[in-house]
């Protein structure tokens, strides 16, 4: 009788053991599955690590992190971002430059479709999930040449980083040769000289003021001049 007992016993402790081994081996191979890459679904991941900027797209790194998930992108003026427009500018030519508004430039800005988009000219902005972070603009002068205006960028988004202002200047090349524009003249303070090292990495060369053609009038602020020839 001890005997049959304890054979009942081993036999009930030998199933509950293959039982419970049964289940970790189901699991483990559970486990595995779950961890092996689907090459599929890290394709698609990948993919929505980038973010759409205008018709790029920025890669996430140290730099990039904050701009995750935003969008960027550059388009013509409207009068909805006049008051942006204008906060922008003195943000920086005021308050991080020390350049007060002269009042022929206050008054531009006051009408911005009207002194910037006529005949070839336009002026654009650059917005970050709607918010203007930068601006640029071309001021027709006729003779197949524009003035380049109101070059603007947060300084949150300056540098290669970004790609930002090398994006709104692609903007006016663009547009400058769509419109069979052959020369771009611009004047610059010379408190920017993060812009002229800009201006000149991108084919701009200096040229004196008095060689500057009597059709294009720089603002009184400007002592530096700039030529790029298309």
């Amino acid at each position: 009788m001890e005997f049959v007992v304890n054979t009942k016993f081993i036999l009930i402790i030998t199933l509950f053991l293959c039982y419970n081994l049964c289940a970790d081996e189901i699991q483990m191979q559970a486990l595995s599955q779950t961890c092996e890459p689907n090459s599929q679904q890290t394709d698609e991941k990948s993919k929505s690590n980038f973010v759409v900027i205008s018709r790029g797209y920025l890669k996430p790194g140290r730099e990039s992190a904050n701009q995750s998930n935003r969008v960027f992108t550059i388009q013509p003026f409207d009068s909805k971002y006049q008051s942006e427009v204008v906060d922008l500018i003195e943000r920086i030519q005021v308050g991080e430059f020390s350049i007060p508004i002269e009042e022929g430039q206050r008054k531009e800005l006051q009408s911005i479709s009207r002194n910037f988009q006529k005949d070839k000219g336009n002026y654009w902005v650059a917005l970050l999930n709607g918010k203007v972070i930068g601006t640029i603009a071309v001021i027709d002068i006729g003779h197949n040449a524009f003035e380049l205006r109101d070059v603007f960028l947060d300084k949150e988004y300056r540098g290669k980083n970004t790609g930002f202002a090398k994006k709104l200047l692609d903007t006016v090349l663009n547009w400058s040769r769509e419109h069979d524009v052959k020369t771009i003249y611009l004047g610059t303070t010379l408190a920017f000289r993060a812009a002229h090292r800009f201006y000149e990495k991108h084919g701009f060369r200096e040229v004196a003021r008095k060689d500057m053609p009597s059709y294009c009038e720089p603002m009184d602020c400007d002592e530096k001049f700039y030529q790029l020839d298309l």
